[in-house]
C-alpha cells in the first residue's frame, strides 16, 4: 500500500525506485507504451513520496533500448 511505501522510503539505507504501472515486459511493447509505463510509474511514486525518484527497475529484468 502507499503507506507501506512511504514508511519503507523513510528507512535508512532503503532506496525506492519506479517499476512500471502494469508490470509489462517492456521489450515486447511499443515505444509509446514503454514511455507511458515508465513515466506514469515515476510520477505516481514521486507524488506519493513528495520527492524526486531517479531509480527504475525493469519488470522481469527485461531491459530494452530506447525506453
Amino acid at each position: 500500500s502507499g503507506g507501506e511505501v512511504v514508511r519503507l522510503a523513510a528507512t535508512d539505507g532503503c532506496a525506492i525506485g519506479a517499476h512500471s504501472v502494469h508490470h509489462l515486459a517492456l521489450s515486447h511493447q511499443g515505444f509509446d507504451t514503454r514511455q507511458r509505463e515508465i513515466l506514469e510509474s515515476k510520477t505516481a511514486l514521486e507524488r506519493l513520496l513528495e520527492r524526486r525518484v531517479d531509480a527504475f527497475a525493469y519488470p522481469y529484468g527485461d531491459v530494452c533500448d530506447g525506453a
